[in-house]
This record gives C-alpha cells, sequence and structure tokens, in this order.
C-alpha cells in the first residue's frame, strides 16, 4: 500500500458558467477551494494538440505551456486581495508550498486531477508539461500524475493491486501494409523486465504476434474471463494486456473499398468524397486480417470487449490511443466524447487503469518505456512510480516524448491513492499488519471525541505546530512537543483507540507509521530490531549484541527522513509494561533523542514522563486520558463483537 504524500486536484463547475479548483493535499489534511480560469479557449487548445502531435515541439515550446498551466493552477499572489481571492490564493499558497518542501526534501507527490461533470474539457490540457518556471514538475519526479475521472454514486478503485498469479498479454500487430514496427525488441524488454516475477510464477507472460481481433476474442474468453460465468475455473486470469502497434484518432469512411481513416475534423473522406457527416470521430487500433493486412478496430468494439474481461490494467504503445477532441454536438454538450476515445471509453466502463498516449510517439521509444515501466511493476512500485521512472529513461530522446504517456484510472473519491498492479504476498494487508502489533480487535465503536481530539494532536504534532485551547477548553500541544501519551487504567480500550487513530491518520505520515507492542516487557534490543525491519534497514549485518551500534543505526534511519521532511509515526502499545531501570533508561534515552518530524504516541497506564524525570532525562510528554465509554457505546460494542463471534445466535438481550 503506498503511505507516501498525496495532492488531490479536483475540478468542479459551478452553476453560473464557472470553474472552481478544489485542493487537498494528505501532509496536513487540509483542504482549499478557489477559482479556475480556464487558460485556452476550445479553439486555441485544439490548435495546441496538433502542435504537440508533430513530434517537433521544441524545449522553449514546452516549457511555455508547461508555465502558462502552472499559473492557472497557482497563479501569482498579490497583495491587497478580497475573500474570495484569498481563498484562491490559498489554493496558490498550498500548491507552492507542497513543491518547495517536496523540493527540500527530494522527495515526490502523488499528484491526482479529478473532473467532475462540466471539466470535461480540462481532462484534455497537457497536465505532464507543468513547469513552475525552474523544474517540468513531471519529468523531474516531483510529481507523479494521474488522470481521475469521478463519477458520483459510482464504486471503484478496490481491483488493483491484484494476487498473482496473474497472465499478463502481450499483443503485437504490424500489418504488411503500414510503417513495420520492431516490435521483438519491445517483447524481449519485457520478458528481461518481467523475469523475477516470470521466474517466482507470479506472472505468466503470453504473446500474440500479428494480431488479429478474433485472435484477441479467443484468447480472452479462454484466460480474461470472457463469456465465463464460474470465474473460479481460471486459475491465472489475465489481469494485464499490452498492445503495441498503430494507433489513430479519427473518422473512417463507410465505403467498403474505402476504409480511408480521415483526420477526426474532416467533413468529406479524402479519398473518395463520400460524406462523414453521421461519422463518429473515434480511436481505432491496427489489427492484422488474414492475409496480414491492415484491420482498423474501433473503440466501441474493444470497449464491449475489455469492460466484459477480467483486465484490471490496460496499456496502449500506440500513437493517439488518450487523444481527446472538442466536439460541438447536442450529444456532447460538454464538448468532449470520452466515450470515443479508447483510454477513457474504459475507464468510464470501470477498467481500474490505462496507460496510453495522447499524441503521436516513436517507435523506438517502446523498449525504453515497457523495460523501465514493467521492471519498476515487477519491483512492487506502483502505477504512478512506475511510469514515472520510464518518463526518466525517454528524457534523453531526441523527441521529446517523456510527458507522452497518460495514466486514467477509475476511482470513487477518497480511493486516488496510488495502487500497485501486483499484492505482495508476504507483506500483510494494512489492517493485519495494524492488528500483529496492537493485538486489538477490527471492531472498533465509539469515542468520536477521542478520535477527533487525538487526529488534531497528531495533524499539529506532525507538521510541528503549537495549539492553543480548543473548543472545549482542553490544553493542546506546545511547541516542540512531539510525544503523546493515552493513559487509562487496564482494560480501558487504549490499545483499540491508538489502532484506530493511526489508521485514520496514517497518510499525514508520508516517512511511515511503525507499531511496536511491548507486551511481556519486550526487550529495547528486540524493539530496536523491529523498528529497523519496519524502516526497511537491513539488519543482516547489525551486530545484536552491540546495542549502541542498534541504536545510532535506527535513530540515523529516521533522522535521514526528518531531514527530507517525511514525518513518522512511532506507535508503542502497552508502554507501563516495560519495567526494568535499564530498559526504561534505555526507551527515554531514544525517545528523547527522536527529531521533532518523529511523532511518538503510546498507550501506557500511567504518564511516562514521571518516570523520565526520575531517570534524569527531559523528555516532554502531552497526556491525553482515556476515560470509559459511554453505556450506549459499550453496549454497540458488546452487540458487534457478538454478531463477529457468533455468539449473538445463542444471547437474546
Amino acid at each position: 500500500m503506498h503511505t507516501g504524500e498525496t495532492l488531490t486536484l479536483l475540478f468542479r463547475s459551478r452553476e453560473d458558467g464557472t470553474f472552481e479548483l478544489q485542493v487537498k493535499e494528505s501532509w496536513s489534511g487540509r483542504t482549499a477551494s478557489g477559482s479556475f480560469v480556464p487558460p485556452y479557449t476550445n479553439r486555441q487548445l485544439n490548435a495546441l494538440q496538433k502542435k504537440l502531435n508533430t513530434l517537433e515541439s521544441r524545449d522553449d515550446d514546452l516549457r511555455e505551456i508547461g508555465h502558462r498551466l502552472f499559473l492557472a493552477l497557482c497563479g501569482s499572489e498579490t497583495p491587497g486581495t478580497s475573500r474570495r481571492e484569498a481563498s484562491e490564493q490559498s489554493v496558490q499558497s498550498m500548491l507552492r508550498s507542497v513543491i518547495q518542501r517536496t523540493l527540500r526534501r527530494r522527495g515526490t507527490v502523488a499528484m491526482t486531477f479529478g473532473f467532475t461533470a462540466g471539466c470535461g474539457e480540462f481532462v484534455r490540457y497537457p497536465w505532464e508539461l507543468l513547469h513552475n518556471g525552474e523544474h517540468f514538475l513531471i519529468a523531474s519526479g516531483i510529481f507523479t500524475l494521474t488522470r481521475a475521472l469521478l463519477r458520483p454514486g459510482e464504486t471503484g478503485g478496490g481491483e488493483l493491486p491484484v494476487q498473482p498469479p496473474m497472465r499478463l498479454l502481450y499483443i503485437s500487430a504490424s500489418p504488411k501494409n503500414c510503417v513495420p514496427l520492431e516490435t521483438e525488441r519491445s517483447f524481449e524488454a519485457l520478458e528481461r523486465a518481467l523475469s523475477d516475477p516470470i521466474e517466482k510464477g507470479h506472472i505468466l507472460l503470453d504473446r500474440l504476434e500479428q494480431v488479429t481481433f478474433d485472435q484477441l476474442v479467443g484468447y480472452l474468453s479462454s484466460h480474461g474471463g470472457v463469456s465465463v460465468f464460474d470465474d473460479q475455473e481460471i486459475v491465472a486470469p489475465c489481469y494485464a494486456v499490452h498492445f503495441d502497434g498503430h494507433g489513430a484518432y479519427g473518422r473512417l469512411c463507410p465505403e467498403e473499398e474505402c476504409e480511408r481513416l480521415n483526420e477526426s475534423d474532416a467533413r468529406t473522406c479524402t479519398a473518395c468524397a463520400t460524406s462523414l457527416h453521421h461519422i463518429k470521430a473515434q480511436t481505432y487500433l491496427c489489427f492484422c486480417d488474414a492475409e496480414g493486412c491492415n484491420r482498423y478496430i474501433d473503440t466501441q468494439s474493444l470497449r464491449e470487449l475489455l469492460v466484459s474481461s477480467d483486465v484490471r490494467l490496460a496499456v496502449f504503445s500506440a500513437c493517439e490511443t488518450a487523444a481527446l477532441a472538442g466536439e460541438d454536438s447536442p450529444h456532447h454538450p460538454q464538448g468532449i466524447a470520452f466515450d470515443a476515445t479508447l483510454a477513457t471509453a474504459l475507464v468510464m466502463d470501470q477498467v481500474p487503469a490505462v496507460i496510453a498516449m495522447p499524441f503521436s510517439s516513436q517507435d523506438d521509444l517502446s523498449p525504453t518505456f515497457i523495460s523501465h515501466f514493467y521492471g519498476a511493476l515487477a519491483q512492487g512500485r506502483t502505477l504512478e512510480e512506475a511510469l514515472s521512472r520510464a518518463r526518466h529513461a525517454m528524457l534523453p530522446y531526441k523527441h521529446h516524448g517523456w510527458f507522452i504517456p497518460v495514466l486514467y484510472r477509475h476511482v470513487s473519491e477518497g480511493q486516488q491513492g496510488p495502487v500497485a498492479l501486483l499484492a505482495d504476498r508476504d507483506a500483510p494487508e494494512e489492517h493485519d499488519w495494524l492488528f500483529a502489533h496492537l493485538h486489538t480487535t477490527s471492531t472498533f465503536v465509539g469515542r468520536e471525541k477521542e478520535l477527533h481530539d487525538l487526529s488534531s494532536l497528531l495533524s499539529a504534532a506532525a507538521r510541528g505546530e503549537e495549539q492553543g485551547v480548543d473548543s472545549n477548553g482542553h490544553y493542546t500541544l506546545r511547541p516542540g512537543t512531539h510525544h503523546i501519551a493515552l493513559t487509562g487504567p487496564a482494560g480501558i480500550g487504549k490499545s483499540a483507540l491508538a489502532y484506530e487513530v493511526v489508521r485514520r491518520n496514517r497518510e499525514k505520515f508520508s516517512g511511515g507509521v511503525i507499531g511496536i507492542s511491548l507486551q511481556g516487557g519486550k526487550p529495547f534490543g528486540e524493539a530496536l530490531i523491529e523498528i529497523a525491519h519496519q524502516l526497511h534497514v537491513s539488519t543482516r549485518t547489525m551486530p545484536l549484541d552491540d546495542l549502541r551500534y542498534c541504536f545510532d543505526l535506527v535513530l540515523g534511519a529516521l533522522h535521514t527522513r526528518a531531514s527530507r521532511a517525511l514525518p513518522c509515526l512511532l506507535l508503542l502499545d502497552s508502554f507501563e509494561e516495560v519495567k526494568e531501570h535499564a530498559q526504561l533508561e534505555f526507551w527515554h534515552r531514544f525517545l528523547c533523542a527522536l527529531p521533532q518530524e518523529v511523532v511518538v504516541l503510546a498507550s501506557s497506564r500511567s504518564n511516562p514522563t514521571a518516570v523520565a524525570v526520575l531517570e534524569g532525562i527531559l523528555c516532554r510528554w502531552y497526556e491525553y486520558g482515556v476515560g470509559k465509554m459511554p453505556d450506549a457505546d459499550l453496549l454497540q460494542l458488546f452487540t458487534d463483537l457478538a454478531a463477529a463471534s457468533g455468539l449473538d445466535q445463542r444471547i437474546h438481550l
């Protein structure tokens, strides 16, 4: 699961015809809204897309386009603004602060663009070119970028990652009456990139060369879940498809003897002058016919086939497979025909993820893209990270193709975070991991006030901010305090509360969450090893008998994250069970040596401050007392636990 920093930008249309941009960042949990003024008219955008499709754009041109898009999002801050303008500047300041913080810590933020009804025109913008005046924000790795098409009431986003084993189908087509393509090098690059998961049996790599549409239908019927009533019959489903070939967006002449593919705005066929008035512009892929010649397969046919399949990731290494054209049509009042473009048509029909090309791309870039994209996926990276790595590898090429691949995902609100293709079978699920370390139940009821208070405290501690007195009269954090203790008698529910507050706030800690249970008085050395494992610090060469060395190694790893502005959360459960004098001294020296970016949340029957003072170690703790739950919540908790265990069938209240 991705636990790094995320930034979500959501475009909404207002009733007065203007547009709103809502920005939410996970680091602080803050949301800001302001007006969005489109930087291009429809005509200007059409001209821009044609220019980008020529493969002749210079660096200066790309920078100018990217900076114009950046200013549309961020603008320039000016004094003496109105209240509404001040709100909009909060959007600007949030975006600028995220960029500066990410540059300072040399990190990456996962950025998702969401588009609600009425904002379809903005999907066409080449956001991959965003430039802040110094850097291409996507090419430099400051951001990854995902386009999310959000539809109210729809669910989605839970289909990735998938559990191995799975099949990945590589499809290539180079019809003999089209420009020849070098697909063999691409397939060899794919085999090398996936060699490790192939060897482990996690991925079965299949190939269809000079593919016909009938062959694709047959394959997906056998391995992709198409027309299969019982999916359990398929042991290793085809979850991913990669198409390597020609693609184009336009109007296909209806005359059987002609079948010329014309420009999307053509009114008559350039070959036979047949009227194209009723012909819809859409994406076509070049498959082969029985003789090996070109056969255009339209978006609707591909959509109907793939939407009923098990495919979760579709990658189209073909020109114009994500091309979107503005249309003035009563059928598309928003001006965009999403169902006519292959990438958006599939995503709208709930294919979880599609990578495609909105412009023409160079064939010689395909092996480079494949090698780095799939190589990153094989290492467990997210789709967003893998695409970012592929962009970096494409940077040196003469024709600027790094910005061309785009990622679309079908998600519901709240599920826009990056995802991997393959689930790590060796890694526990998020809930399992926390249960294993906290020994708590998955049932949680009530304590909304405590959760609200603790969420505010964690947010303030993560940002290093001071908090005064809240609306209920409770004192909150003083500057520099980043140790929080949940105190209360045994059995009051401290561990369950700690788990739940971490579950709700883990995205605020881009450096990760570390959970340690100290039940049974676990020795400090064992706990250090657990912390090292969770920080992905190699323990093979750690001299386990040299406690000072392990102490410094773990502390150094945490300081490294702190220096990159990556806040961490260290969760210590049952701290009161550490009773030996020497062990307590080790713990307090360690906790007091932690940088402020490491927030400590400990559950304990008493305030650790008292013990620290006795040891002569000054470490300021904020104590949050946990009291008894209201009777109504206790009854609901008992009812839920009884239902989960089956006791409700024997107990009648």
